[in-house]
């Protein structure tokens, strides 16, 4: 309980993820190749925060956190295009500099919890050059402010928690490699949840999860698509407006069902 503040420092090292090794290969259309010369990415990571609890009543609790990050990185690995040549290279694009902060809260009252947060992260390349990205693929693209809420409440009797969360992102006009600017459109997206688990009797030690995400059926494409452009609509959807940017949009899934069932012994 009470205030306390931290400060951390670590030095990140990061080659190509997975998937980006699995499309350095030749494909029908368009030809991967690989870097001889291409340097892992590497960086510093600051972070600085504070975070007060306190015990309201014996029934009551409240937590504040927040939070600011610097982290600076050297030689990102982006994808280059060759002009005239369908030929896509791998390449260090320079440094870049990556900072933001977040504030969340979390209030406690008998069985019900509710959080609230708000984040912020922004980009800036340092070194302006054409390997820093093409026809809106970046190493980063910045996502907009990201604003969630969460509510839950456990039924002792029956052990059950149910719960809400929604997340939201503010519009935001971002840039490609080449310094044009797109825009991403704004969303919210809610989901409902339940979760039965018996503390005790002959059940104990099931699970059984039911949820409903993306309840009200909301077409968006993610903020952490690196390239975005134009692209048909799903069938029978209604989409927001598109960003005047080369690439496709990947759009995420509708309204779903999910249900899963397990057991520990």
């Amino acid at each position: 309980m009470g205030l306390r503040v931290y400060a951390s420092w670590a030095r990140v090292f990061r080659g190509p993820d997975p998937i980006e090794a699995i499309r350095i290969s030749s494909t029908n259309s368009i030809n991967f190749t690989t870097n001889g010369d291409l340097d892992p990415e590497t960086g510093d990571v600051y972070e600085v925060g504070t975070r007060y609890q306190t015990q309201l009543s014996d029934s009551q609790s409240l937590s504040i956190i927040a939070k600011y990050f610097y982290n600076g990185y050297d030689n990102l690995i982006v994808e280059m295009g060759k002009a005239g040549s369908i030929q896509v290279d791998r390449v260090n694009g320079g440094r870049a500099v990556v900072k933001g902060g977040e504030l969340a809260l979390r209030y406690n009252i008998s069985n019900l919890s509710l959080s609230a947060s708000y984040s912020r992260a922004r980009t800036e390349y340092k070194d302006k050059n054409s390997n820093a990205g093409y026809g809106g693929v970046l190493a980063y693209s910045d996502a907009g402010d990201k604003y969630t809420f969460n509510a839950e409440y456990a039924i002792a009797p029956i052990d059950t928690l149910i719960g809400y969360n929604i997340i939201a992102f503010d519009r935001i006009t971002a840039k490609n490699g080449s310094g044009s600017e797109f825009k991403k459109p704004g969303y919210a997206v809610s989901d409902i949840y339940a979760t039965w688990s018996p503390s005790s009797g002959k059940y104990k030690g099931l699970e059984v999860n039911f949820g409903v995400y993306n309840l009200f059926d909301k077409t968006y494409w993610s903020h952490s698509q690196r390239s975005a452009g134009s692209m048909s609509c799903p069938r029978g959807r209604t989409c927001p407006p598109t960003p005047l940017a080369p690439g496709n949009i990947d759009w995420e899934p509708g309204r779903n069902i999910k249900a899963s069932v397990s057991y520990k012994f």
